[in-house]
């Protein structure tokens, strides 16, 4: 991020934050709110509610929407969240996990994001 972007930031919420890097993929994509809100399942007055703020984005919709748009999730927490944040943003979405089966696969795909995938046995059921 550039020194005008951090300081444009500093006035900024989290929330607001978001917004601006949703936005800022959205038109670098050439999508308009109302095709972005429809390919996520939401209308285009949702999206321009994140976009300015306004409307919170749940940890379990950032998936979908950084893959319409194009990006990782973790693109939407440049330099705008702690470590810490993170870990607990990830201990809470494990929490909700409904089930010890969907757990141990959530901790499967943790481990291969972050492994040689080429090491690691074949995953059973998934």
């Amino acid at each position: 991020m550039s020194n005008v972007d951090e300081q444009d930031n500093e006035d900024l919420s989290a929330s607001q934050i978001l917004g601006k890097r949703i936005k800022d993929a959205r038109t670098r994509k050439g999508l308009s709110q109302a095709h972005l809100g429809k390919a996520i399942g939401k209308d285009q007055r949702a999206v321009y509610e994140y976009e300015i703020g306004e409307r919170r984005i749940s940890v379990t919709e950032l998936p979908l929407l950084a893959s319409e748009l194009g990006v990782s999730v973790l693109y939407f927490f440049q330099d705008a969240i702690s470590q810490d944040d993170l870990d607990q943003a990830l201990i809470a979405a494990f929490h909700a996990l409904p089930s010890d089966d969907l757990k141990q696969k959530a901790i499967r795909i943790i481990a291969l994001l972050g492994a040689d995938v080429s090491s690691l046995p074949p995953l059973k059921n998934i």
